[in-house]
């Protein structure tokens, strides 16, 4: 499990190990389209080495994947997570938590969506 700038380390892993499962909680596809979301029009994102490209390496996760994301996250916007999860292949699982959430999505999703996320992570996915 990552969570924000963790979700990195978790595809990274994910891409290279195998595991059983992941749970991603306020993704980004990369540090560049995170910097472009603050800056807007001001190119910072071509000044930064560090990369953080779980975008090209998401493909590469053949376990399940779930991922967890405030709709007014005030930190990480909503639609990078929505757009990691796009890329990602099945079995994936995308579990939106409503209010102004970034550390602790995963603690205010509602009880039918813990229920959906159990069944999900202990299903067996091919």
């Amino acid at each position: 499990m990552g969570q924000s700038l963790g979700t990195a380390v978790t595809v990274e892993v994910a891409s290279r190990e195998d595991v059983a499962g992941i749970i991603l909680e306020a993704p980004f596809p990369g540090i560049r389209e995170l910097a472009r979301s603050y800056t807007f029009s001001i190119p910072v994102d071509y000044l930064l080495s560090a990369r953080f490209d779980s975008d090209s390496k998401i493909r590469a996760v053949q376990s399940p994947i779930a991922v967890i994301h405030a709709r007014k996250d005030p930190v990480i916007p909503f639609v990078l997570g929505q757009r990691l999860f796009d890329t990602a292949s099945d079995p994936k699982e995308f579990f939106a938590v409503e209010g102004e959430i970034h550390e602790g999505a995963l603690m205010a999703l509602e009880v039918e969506q813990m229920r959906q996320l159990r069944e999900f992570l202990f299903k067996k996915n091919k």
